[in-house]
């Protein structure tokens, strides 16, 4: 009996224990430790090399905006929502930011003085943070419309947990090209399976497109002749390779192309209705330096 009873209290101590057990996320020198029952993520954001973070005592998915739009709509009184995003002054203005980002001591703290709001948010903490040479802004929103002591302890608890690395100039650099890098698949062949033609250009080939509810993917076929230097984007990111007669490159949600063989021909595809459509394509002589 005496070792069943031990045996129990054994077991309830590690239950609390990992209960009590903060995990943390973390990703380009930002790290939090977070209390227990909070979610979070540490990301880079679209087209450049700025390191976010989310934290919320709500669940937090990858598809949300930056501001955490789906996440604060399921939030009630007591829940709380940090995001943490960083930005790089200009090279000729660091002193002016300098100015506007105050160093900031760990842990980082904050309270009801600090309580005013942001447009398109409502009621929040909005403030500006240096830390290891970093620079960024800091958002706190409450589900509470006034948050009450409880709100702002709950938050500072989670901010206790944060840390932040300086990044050197070169990590900054790899980690642009890392999130500005489109790949160009080519390989053999014609039109890939699926994908319908949408415009052909003498002298270059066929451009064609898969459309779908949610989104457009593109692909080009090189006419027979010599090769050409194939350069595609999306809105934050750019590749480019070079394709040889009887290959094509597809690349998954790229709506501009410019394609260099004698001349240069761009072409942007995208759609005007449902899964209709819209190209806009010429051809320019190359200009000579």
């Amino acid at each position: 009996m005496l070792r069943i009873v031990l045996l129990a209290v054994l077991a309830a101590v590690l239950a609390g224990a990992a209960e009590a057990s903060p995990t943390s996320v973390q990703g380009f020198g930002v790290r939090m430790a977070l209390p227990p029952d909070w979610h979070g993520h540490v990301y880079v954001r679209d087209g450049g090399a700025d390191v976010d973070l989310q934290a919320a005592t709500v669940p937090l998915t990858a598809r949300d905006d930056d501001i955490a739009s789906h996440a604060r709509r399921r939030m009630h009184a007591g829940d709380v929502l940090i995001a943490l995003w960083e930005y790089q002054p200009p090279a000729h203005a660091t002193r002016r930011w300098r100015q506007s980002f105050p160093p900031t001591q760990l842990p980082v703290r904050i309270g009801p003085k600090q309580l005013s709001g942001m447009e398109g948010i409502g009621t929040a903490i909005n403030t500006n943070l240096r830390i290891a040479r970093r620079y960024f802004q800091m958002i706190v929103v409450f589900g509470r419309g006034t948050p009450n002591r409880a709100d702002y302890a709950r938050a500072n608890r989670a901010l206790a947990g944060l840390r932040v690395a300086p990044m050197s100039r070169l990590a900054r650099a790899r980690l642009l090209a890392e999130k500005t890098r489109l790949r160009l698949r080519v390989s053999p062949g014609g039109a890939p399976a699926g994908f319908e033609r949408v415009v052909s250009l003498a002298g270059f080939g066929r451009f064609l497109w898969r459309c779908s509810a949610t989104r457009i993917d593109t692909a080009f076929v090189l006419s027979p002749g010599p090769p050409a230097h194939v350069h595609a984007q999306t809105a934050f990111r750019h590749g480019d390779a070079t394709v040889r007669a009887g290959e094509r490159v597809v690349v998954l949600a790229a709506p501009r192309w410019r394609v260099i063989r004698g001349r240069k021909a761009i072409v942007q595809i995208s759609r005007s209705k449902g899964c209709t459509p819209w190209v806009d394509a010429f051809v320019r002589p190359l200009k000579v330096r």
